[in-house]
């Protein structure tokens, strides 16, 4: 009897070692079509700069005086707590988008990359010289969204603020995907909303102000360009197809 136990466990035991290998294989197929090893490569650059552009930066301005660009339509803006959950969403939003733009052809790879070093490099440079901060409201009550906000509030100091790093990399979400044909009208069409749903969502739970929206997507809008006039780590050609959508 203990024999057979022995035996079954093994015959068990080889089973789903052999299906491990099928699904591990299987994940890894599916993760080398959706995300290639130049995409894998790029998208831990930028998540390193973009954590390094920003959690640096508020280190060196942790005791520098901080100034406010509130203007007066800022306070006429309500304070949302609930679409705090847009504003965390737009994590998975930014990693999606930016998983499919690095996916197409090495131009428009290139170019994008381009921009968002560039981008994060002056995101950098201006949090550091440019210190501002928010007055932020006092979030009470029970439930979800006080909670969230709550915690964002502790976690996350009102400072490294110009321009808005959340709009500057929701608009870059846009940009990158214009012109790809390859990707649906409908999804790029909702990556413009859910763009304009993350500014609003800046807004309406007290972490920027008007002018930190506003610098974000021009500044997206300039270092796309200015990538645009750049030579290509390739080809070292031009891209100025630049407005076509």
């Amino acid at each position: 009897m203990l024999n057979r136990l022995h035996v079954l466990f093994f015959v068990l035991y080889y089973r789903v070692t052999q299906l491990g290998k099928q699904y591990r294989k299987v994940l890894k197929d599916m993760l080398k079509k959706w995300m290639p090893e130049h995409v894998r490569f790029q998208l831990l650059i930028l998540l390193i700069v973009h954590c390094s552009s920003y959690w640096f930066a508020k280190f060196l301005i942790r005791n520098r005086v901080h100034l406010s660009m509130a203007l007066p339509i800022d306070g006429r803006i309500p304070f949302l707590s609930w679409t705090s959950v847009i504003y965390f969403g737009c994590y998975l939003f930014w990693v999606v988008n930016y998983i499919i733009i690095l996916r197409t052809e090495p131009e428009g790879t290139n170019r994008f990359f381009r921009a968002e070093l560039l981008g994060k490099l002056v995101c950098f440079i201006s949090y550091v010289l440019l210190p501002t901060t928010i007055i932020r409201p006092d979030v009470s009550g029970s439930g979800v969204f006080p909670f969230v906000m709550q915690a964002m509030y502790f976690f996350d100091t009102p400072d490294a603020l110009f321009p808005s790093m959340h709009c500057f990399v929701s608009w870059m979400c846009v940009i990158g995907l214009r012109g790809k044909t390859e990707v649906s009208q409908r999804y790029r069409i909702f990556s413009v909303i859910f763009a304009f749903l993350v500014f609003m969502a800046t807004l309406t739970t007290k972490q920027h102000v008007v002018v930190d929206v506003i610098a974000g997507v021009l500044l997206a809008e300039l270092v796309y360009f200015i990538a645009g006039l750049l030579p290509d780590f390739k080809s070292a050609s031009l891209h100025l197809d630049y407005w076509s959508f």
